[in-house]
């Protein structure tokens, strides 16, 4: 008795694990690429709900930047990122977006080149 109590416990511990591990909360608008094809957003995984912060440091807390296609109208690619505040560094090349600077630096590959013209600009 003792014993299945303890494994229905450890179930349910799993469970509520895994649930705040895979689900997201809050969204983050990064802006559009200079000619509007691409945007980009950020989210916060939602179990850093319980991560203690300081007072406008939220957004330092780790989550998952999405990559928009808006002529497609779709999510293209995301990746993790230790600090969701990295979307607001988006640099706009002709072929990828760059986000935050030095060593924690990422990039990714657009999959269509961006109009030069309105880059920069």
């Amino acid at each position: 008795m003792k014993k299945t109590i303890l494994a229905i416990l450890f179930l349910s511990m799993l469970f509520v694990a895994g649930f705040l591990l895979i689900f997201e909360r809050g969204e983050i608008d990064g802006g559009k690429s200079p000619d509007g094809q691409f945007s980009v957003y950020a989210v916060k995984h939602f179990y850093t709900i319980f991560l203690p912060v300081m007072p406008g440091q939220s957004s330092d807390l780790p989550g998952r930047i999405y990559l928009r296609d808006n002529v497609q109208e779709r999510v293209i690619k995301s990746t993790n990122t230790p600090r969701v505040s990295k979307i607001w560094d988006a640099e706009w090349y002709d072929n990828r977006v760059e986000f935050g600077r030095g060593d924690e630096s990422f990039e990714i590959l657009l999959p269509r080149k961006i109009d030069n013209a309105k880059l920069n600009k």
